[in-house]
């Protein structure tokens, strides 16, 4: 979908599934997060209140991904267009570039150093498949068209 062909009222639409279905709201914290939360990270911030964790109230992390949703999806959607490369390379690429930069580069400067190895894995592989399903969804509905792949 090109941004300078279409009208917004047929943008709109794409840019919508997108921040539903793929950008966390609300099928990626419900279910990366809560499989990460029971399989690992709930027992150990019960177990270890050393480390200052505490789960945010629901409506805490609703909020703030109604608001890290669009942003995201319009920052991604904006690259998508501005490259021209099949749509598979720009999946992968993109995929990986929301990855490092909204989920690695966050996550290794604020908490990796001081976590065991099992809540880092864990958190890294729930960050992953957050962003690279973003990247994806994101690479086939706003890439360029002219690009087949």
């Amino acid at each position: 979908m090109d941004f300078a062909s279409n009208s917004w009222q047929s943008i709109l639409p794409c840019f919508l599934l997108c921040v539903w279905s793929c950008e966390r709201f609300p099928v990626h914290p419900f279910v990366f997060g809560a499989a990460n939360a029971f399989l690992y990270t709930l027992s150990f911030y019960k177990d270890n209140p050393q480390y200052g964790f505490s789960l945010p109230p629901v409506g805490i992390i609703f909020i703030a991904l109604l608001i890290r949703g669009p942003l995201m999806v319009l920052g991604a959607a904006l690259l998508a267009q501005s490259v021209s490369v099949s749509r598979r390379q720009l999946a992968v690429w993109l995929g990986l570039l929301l990855f490092v930069v909204d989920g690695l580069a966050a996550y290794v400067e604020g908490t990796f150093r001081t976590m065991p190895l099992g809540f880092n894995m864990a958190t890294l592989a729930e960050l992953f498949f957050q962003n690279f399903l973003t990247g994806v969804v994101v690479a086939y509905l706003f890439g360029n068209q002219s690009q087949r792949g």
